[in-house]
């Protein structure tokens, strides 16, 4: 790394635990991570083996004797730590946290939408079997989340079958029917936000973070992550580094904005109950007066929520007013999740409870590495398994959430974080079930109908790339070693194989199997370089072998987006100019680039928009690569030989949430719609603000172009316009959701018009 550049922490680790859940039986998997304090600076290609503990007193012993090397003043990390208090990171005053534009996390299709994860040649639509459940015969067409891989269901804030929507845009559940468009249930879950949710008929998943929300679009001059339009990349960013965040802070997604009225006595933020909160009224738009919502369900049907516990998992029956039916508290960090069909598997990561000092007036640095040393020799196996407390059916159950027989771990660890994979059938109780665990770290999830893959790169991902840096920033060599499930039965998730690969991660779409491969692109930087590769991993017994390597992408620069379609990879590096790369990995054994197409600018999301048309979501620049506002390409990928921008489309001065998660990105073939959401840049005539909605656009032939833009006001957002958080469509309508409420549009006809035909407005 750069030593110009602020110098970073040692990180105190956070433990991971993912959670997988599945059909008719919970179970649970756990990993003990690489010690990132052995890495050396050359890469180490050798096995991630995994080795099981014979007993608990083993397993002690060994994870006592793991971390004792890490521990140091302000507990596990050395020299400097992060503490972690509200929700909110504070770290060494000198630590400047950076993240990649096209974030993760990580984990996460439509029934009609774009099929990101479809082999190439496909017209990008998508399928999420476990969006819908079994199939709706009242249902209209509809799309759904933007996924990965088809049929492989990713959490998000906004669901839909076809016949309701279902939201925790605004952090509250809300269901809405469509046909009525009317709001049938609203609940205020336990954990008091609400972070994601996955959805099966009449069953809603949801899934929180203790300081890691579902971050809303930024309000009209606030920041969303990433270069803000106008600025250049700074020079002292090492070359393949990501690009500090200089954007001004959001604030809490649950907090009323600045220029919004105090909450009144009746909690609706200054809105009486029956008052219109969004843009119309009812004398300018009788269409948009939304009914009522129903009362919160007494306190009794929603316990309080227990602060110890880290994440929790919500089961919510959606049918009438709506009603949780069961809780499992987790300690640790969501991190991810996957479904197929009624199977969700959930990913949280959590560490042990120890209890460390810092130093103070009256102990030296040395006095408190000393005694957090002692701490660690008198803690018991209870200080680092995780918790759970299971809630549901009148009953409740609390204990350790693994048990020592059910852990493995790899031969070098750190003891400093544990991975657990849970398994849930959503049309079933909401159990506990059969926990597995690795004692190890991971940050990326990534997943197919038979297989579920964990990958740690040794990096802050955080969720949906908004979590709190609490990695460590890799000395020297880099790696990302990746843990195989098999996940083809629907019980406890079975761990195959382990491999690494050199370099790190930029997100899930980083990783893409086929035909039994598993395709991994990677950045390596170090103090004075960097450069970017694609590695093609086979299982072999237990271990991830590589067969294949091409390397020299991007020489100086870091990847922006990756897309892999069928035997073909396309990789987005930048630094002044996006080179957009064209992978043959036809042979798996001999990848080669076979184009190399320099823009200005980058894409960091990529999505199939049909036969040989490639679309990317980024931000345009000058050739000196100073960001100036929201791109949309389109590119023709026809020629094997390298891909060619045959279309272009610049909001000026503005960002997208899709940058840093595909899920806000919507493609409707039929139409051959694209709808974003963006925010900043040209200013509404209509009230001096800078303008902020979901853009329309249409991909006609060999061009994109606008057809409008669907804004949301509402009074008690000071009437600034709001960009919508998600899209979808649902017969010839186009909703969109924001913090503020939901507003129906006409797509319909040959000529989109966007009529407005319905404001719900969330109070």
């Amino acid at each position: 790394m750069n030593r110009d550049l602020p110098r970073w922490p040692r990180l105190a680790l956070a433990a991971a635990t993912v959670v997988g859940l599945g059909v008719g039986v919970a179970g649970t998997a756990v990993i003990v991570g690489l010690a990132d304090g052995e890495r050396t600076e050359g890469f180490d290609s050798g096995p991630v083996t995994l080795v099981a503990y014979d007993t608990c007193e083993s397993a002690l012993s060994e994870l006592k004797s793991a971390a004792t090397d890490h521990i140091g003043p302000y507990g596990i990390g050395g020299d400097y730590a992060v503490a972690i208090e509200d929700g909110a990171v504070a770290a060494d005053a000198e630590a400047a946290p950076v993240e990649a534009p096209g974030g993760q996390a990580p984990a996460k299709g439509a029934e009609r939408q774009a099929a990101p994860g479809a082999d190439a040649g496909g017209d990008g639509r998508q399928s999420a079997p476990g969006e819908g459940g079994a199939a709706q015969p009242d249902a209209k067409e509809h799309s759904s989340t933007n996924i990965h891989e088809s049929g492989v269901d990713e959490p998000d804030i906004v669901k839909t079958d076809g016949k309701k929507v279902v939201s925790i845009v605004d952090g509250r559940l809300r269901v809405v029917d469509v046909a009525s468009r009317k709001e049938t249930a609203t609940l205020s879950l336990p954990s008091g936000y609400a972070t994601q949710l996955l959805l099966d008929g009449d069953r809603a998943l949801v899934l929180t973070a203790t300081g890691v929300t579902a971050r809303p679009m930024p309000r009209v001059g606030g920041g969303s992550g990433g270069v803000v339009p106008g600025e250049a990349v700074p020079t002292k960013v090492a070359p393949g580094e990501p690009v500090p965040d200089t954007s001004v802070s959001d604030p809490p997604p649950d907090a009323p904005p600045t220029d919004a009225p105090a909450p009144s006595a009746s909690g609706t933020n200054g809105t009486a109950p029956d008052e219109p909160a969004g843009g119309a009224t009812a004398s300018d738009d009788p269409a948009a007066t939304a009914p009522v919502p129903p009362k919160d369900p007494p306190p009794d049907e929603t316990p309080p929520r227990d602060p110890a516990y880290g994440s929790q998992i919500v089961l919510v029956d959606l049918t009438g007013a709506g009603k949780v039916v069961g809780t499992l508290d987790v300690e640790g960090d969501y991190i991810d999740a996957r479904q197929v069909g009624a199977v969700a598997r959930v990913v949280v990561r959590s560490g042990p409870r120890l209890g460390f000092v810092n130093p103070d007036q009256s102990r030296s640095p040395d006095q408190a590495t000393e005694e957090n040393k002692n701490i660690v020799a008198r803690s018991s196996i209870e200080d680092w398994v995780p918790r759970y407390q299971l809630r549901g059916a009148g009953q409740e159950s609390s204990g350790e959430l693994v048990e020592c027989s059910a852990m493995s771990h790899p031969q070098r660890y750190t003891g400093t974080a544990m991975l657990t994979v849970l398994t849930f059938d959503l049309r079933q109780a909401l159990r506990l079930g059969d926990p597995v665990g690795i004692v190890a770290d991971g940050n990326t999830v990534y997943g197919t109908g038979t297989n579920l893959y964990i990958a740690d790169d040794h990096f802050a991902h955080g969720v949906d790339g908004f979590g709190p840096t609490d990695r460590p920033v890799p000395g020297g060599g880099q790696r990302t070693d990746v843990y195989q499930f098999d996940i083809s039965d629907p019980g406890k998730p079975v761990h195959v194989a382990s491999g690494g690969v050199e370099g790190s991660l930029l997100n899930q779409y980083s990783l893409s199997e086929h035909e039994s491969n598993l395709r991994i692109a990677t950045t390596v930087s170090t103090a004075s370089d960097s450069h970017s590769m694609v590695t093609v991993l086979t299982r072999e017994g237990d271990q991830l072998t590589q067969v294949g390597q091409v390397d020299g992408l991007g020489k100086g620069e870091r990847i922006y987006a990756v897309r892999f379609l069928g035997d073909t990879g396309y990789v987005v590096t930048f630094r002044q100019t996006d080179p957009l790369y064209t992978v043959d990995l036809s042979d798996p054994a001999k990848p080669r680039i076979t184009g190399e197409l320099k823009v200005t600018g980058y894409s960091a999301y990529l999505h199939p928009v049909g036969d040989g048309r490639l679309l990317g979501v980024g931000q345009e620049a000058t050739g000196e690569g100073r960001v100036t506002g929201t791109q949309v390409s389109l590119f023709d990928t026809s020629d094997p030989g390298g891909a060619k921008r045959i279309g272009q489309y610049h909001y000026a001065g503005g960002m997208s949430e899709v940058e840093n998660d595909p899920h806000a990105f919507l493609y409707w073939p039929d139409k051959q719609l694209v709808v974003i959401p963006v925010a900043g840049g040209m200013t509404d005539p209509s009230g001096g603000y800078p303008s902020a909605g979901a853009l329309v656009l249409k991909v006609d032939g060999a061009s994109v172009r606008e057809v409008g833009m669907v804004s949301h006001v509402a009074e008690r957002y000071g009437d600034m316009p709001l960009a919508p958080r998600r899209a979808l469509v649902i017969g010839d309508e186009l909703w969109t959701i924001s913090d503020a409420g939901m507003l129906v549009t006409d797509i319909g006809g040959d000529v989109v018009a966007l009529t407005r035909l319905a404001w719900l407005p969330f109070t």
